[in-house]
């Protein structure tokens, strides 16, 4: 698996603001990009999320819509914006989102 870029896991962040932004207009998510090290728990969870998004070959509308199921999902019971990044990272809520849609690679459609 491609280990991704620090401009892809900045992408997926604009685009999980951009989501978050609908349901919490004052939330700003702050990013410091790792120099060496894993990082904090916000780019960990960015990275997995760009990871899958690239196995996947989600494009950022494709994101769009994956942030609002999770988000539409999870805000019933936390309203925490960090949370639902750390559930959009998770693969059993990626695979949900996958087996709502029929997903399968854009390549292979």
């Amino acid at each position: 698996m491609k280990v991704p870029s620090v401009n892809d896991v900045v992408k997926v962040g604009k685009c999980f603001q951009y989501v978050v932004k609908k349901f919490h207009p004052f939330f700003v998510l702050r990013l410091s990009v790792p120099l060496s090290g894993k990082g904090d728990r916000k780019w960990q969870n960015l990275r997995k999320i760009a990871e899958l998004a690239a196995q996947y070959e989600l494009d950022e509308f494709d994101l769009t819509e994956y942030f609002e199921f999770v988000i539409e999902e999870v805000s019933r019971t936390w309203s925490s914006p960090f949370y639902w990044l750390q559930c959009a990272a998770s693969k059993k809520w990626f695979n949900r989102f996958l087996g709502k849609h029929n997903w399968s690679r854009k390549s292979a459609r």
